[in-house]
C-alpha cells in the first residue's frame, strides 16, 4: 500500500503539468510538501527555492514559520492541562487573568478559556497593536506589560458569542493563562510536552535560532507585480497564536502523532465563509474546534487549519476516516494561502478518486481577481505643506503614531514601524511598507485615521497638544 500511494503522488506532481510551473504561475517561491498515510509518510518534497537570489532549494528540513498552525498545538496542551485538573475550558479567563479588561464590561466577566480558543469575543482582529511591541519581546512579556491594558479600549464587532471572529490576541492571552496555571513558560510547555516527546528537534520559537541553522526560508511578498524579499520574521511577540518555526519533517512528526488521536470535535457553529473561497459544491464549513476548522468534504469530516503572516503560508490537513494527512508550507503569503489550499483538495480528491473540480484553475481565478484590485494609488497632489501634518497623533489602545518630515517624505513612526507616506490626495496618503502597503493615512482637523481593523471603520488617532 504504501509504495502504490508513494508512486501514485509522485506520478501525479510530475503529471501536474511540471509542478514548479503552478509555483510560477502564482508567484511562489517555494513549497514543502508532505503527504501521511495510516501512519506513514508517503510523500515527502520540497519544490522552488527558499532563497531566490542564492538559488537555494526548499528541502524537507527548510524552516519555515508556521504562523497559526501553532493554535492547533496551543490547544493541545491546553486540553491536556484540562484533562489532568490543572485548569477548566469553561472557567472564566479573569480566574486566572485577574487583569483581563474587555471594551464590553459583560463580556469581561463571562468570557472564557474556551471563548478565546474558539474565537467567540466578538473582537475582530486589530493585528495592528503587535506592532507596539519593542524587538526581541516575548508574547507573554507584551501581554503583561502592554496588551492587558490596551484591550478594554479596542472595539468589538459583536457581542459574546454572537459571531465567529478571528483573533490572535485572545490565543496570545490563553497562552499567559496558561503560564499562570503551570508556572512555566509557553515556550517551554510545547517544548516539554510537544517538540521534545515528538523528536521535533528543528522547531523553536527564536527567528534567530531557524536563521542559524542555515536551512531557513526566505520570506516574500509581492508589491507593484514584484515579488520583494522581506526580512526574516520575528513572530516571538505572538507566542500562542502563531510563533513557531518547524520544517516540513517535524511538522509530519505532529501530523503523525494528531492522526494516531481522537478527532477534534465542533466547539462552534458561527461562521461565516469569506466570499472568496471556492468550495464547488462539496465543502461545507461546520464549525471551529480547539485550534481546527472542520468541515464536510465531499461527505467526510475534513480538519485542518492555515497560517498564514507577512511572508509565509502554511496548512496542514487531516481525512480522519481515511487516515490521510497533508502538510504544506510555503514562503510567501500574497498567493501562498491560494495555492496551499488548492494543492491540498487537489490531493485529497485524487486520492478519493474524484476528479471533477479544478481546485487550481478555481483558486488561481481568485488569485488573479486579487491581483487586478492591487495597482498601487496613483501618486495625487496636496495643498497644504507636509509640515502640517507633522505631529505626534494617540489612541488609547493602538498607543502613538509620530509623523515627521524627512527631506521631502513624510514618515509614519509606530513603534517598530518606520513608514513612508505617498501623497494619494488631499489630506490622504498611502503608507508604502511591506507589512502595512497600501494602507491610507488620512488626516482631518486634530486626528490621523488609519484603517488597522478592516471590518471597522478607520482607527482614529488624536493630535497631542503641543
Amino acid at each position: 500500500m504504501r509504495l502504490l500511494l508513494s508512486l501514485f503522488f509522485v506520478l501525479f506532481l510530475i503529471r501536474a503539468s511540471a509542478f514548479e510551473k503552478e509555483l510560477d504561475r502564482f508567484q511562489v517561491p517555494g513549497v514543502a510538501i508532505a503527504v501521511v498515510h495510516k501512519g506513514e509518510v508517503v510523500y515527502l518534497q520540497g519544490h522552488g527555492l527558499r532563497n531566490i537570489e542564492n538559488q537555494l532549494p526548499v528541502t524537507p528540513d527548510t524552516i519555515f514559520p508556521i504562523a497559526s498552525l501553532t493554535k492547533a498545538m496551543t490547544s493541545h496542551v491546553i486540553e491536556e492541562l484540562a484533562f489532568e485538573g490543572k485548569l477548566r475550558l469553561d472557567e472564566r479567563v479573569i480566574h486566572y487573568l485577574p487583569e483581563f479588561r474587555l471594551w464590553d464590561k459583560r463580556c469581561t466577566k463571562r468570557a472564557t478559556l474556551r471563548d478565546l480558543l474558539t474565537h467567540q469575543t466578538g473582537l475582530p482582529k486589530h493585528d495592528a497593536i503587535w506592532f507596539k511591541t519593542p524587538e526581541g519581546s516575548m508574547s507573554s512579556d507584551f501581554v503583561k506589560s502592554g496588551l492587558l491594558g490596551s484591550l478594554q479600549h479596542l472595539e468589538p464587532i459583536c457581542k459574546l458569542r454572537e459571531s465567529f471572529q478571528y483573533n490572535n490576541l485572545m490565543y496570545a492571552l490563553a497562552g499567559v493563562a496558561l503560564e499562570r496555571v503551570t508556572g512555566k513558560s509557553w515556550e517551554q510547555t510545547i517544548q516539554e510536552r510537544i517538540f521534545e516527546p515528538l523528536g521535533m528537534q528543528s522547531s523553536g520559537f527564536s527567528v534567530q535560532t531557524a536563521c542559524e541553522s542555515g536551512n531557513y526560508a526566505t520570506l516574500y511578498d509581492r508589491y507593484a507585480n514584484q515579488l520583494i524579499e522581506l526580512p526574516p520574521l520575528d513572530l516571538s511577540i505572538v507566542g500562542a497564536a502563531g510563533s513557531i518555526n518547524a520544517s516540513l519533517n517535524d511538522c509530519v512528526s505532529w501530523l503523525q502523532f494528531k492522526l494516531s488521536k481522537p478527532a477534534p470535535k465542533v466547539e462552534v457553529t458561527n461562521l461565516r465563509r469569506a466570499p472568496y473561497v471556492p468550495t464547488a459544491g462539496v465543502r461545507e464549513v461546520e464549525g471551529y474546534g480547539l485550534g481546527w476548522y472542520i468541515e464536510k468534504y465531499r461527505g467526510q469530516e475534513l480538519i485542518s487549519h492555515g497560517g498564514r503572516f507577512k511572508g509565509c503560508s502554511s496548512y496542514l490537513g487531516m481525512l480522519p476516516e481515511e487516515q490521510l494527512g497533508i502538510v504544506i508550507l510555503s514562503n510567501t503569503d500574497h498567493s501562498g494561502p491560494l495555492l496551499t489550499t488548492a494543492l491540498a483538495y487537489t490531493l485529497i480528491d485524487k486520492y478519493l478518486g474524484h476528479d471533477d473540480v479544478d481546485w487550481i484553475m478555481l483558486h488561481y481565478e481568485v488569485y488573479q481577481r486579487w491581483q487586478a484590485s492591487q495597482k498601487p494609488k496613483e501618486r495625487g497632489a496636496i495643498d497644504r505643506p507636509l509640515k502640517d501634518y507633522v505631529g505626534s497623533y494617540t489612541h488609547p489602545g493602538y498607543g502613538t503614531i509620530s509623523i515627521e518630515l524627512v527631506e521631502d517624505t513624510l514618515m509614519a513612526n509606530y513603534y517598530r514601524l518606520q513608514v513612508p507616506l505617498r501623497p494619494v490626495k488631499e489630506n490622504t496618503f498611502e503608507a508604502i511598507h511591506p507589512m502595512i502597503m497600501g494602507r491610507d493615512f488620512v488626516f482631518t482637523d486634530h486626528c490621523l485615521e488609519v484603517a488597522f481593523e478592516p471590518k471597522l471603520d478607520p482607527i482614529q488617532f488624536f493630535a497631542k497638544s503641543a
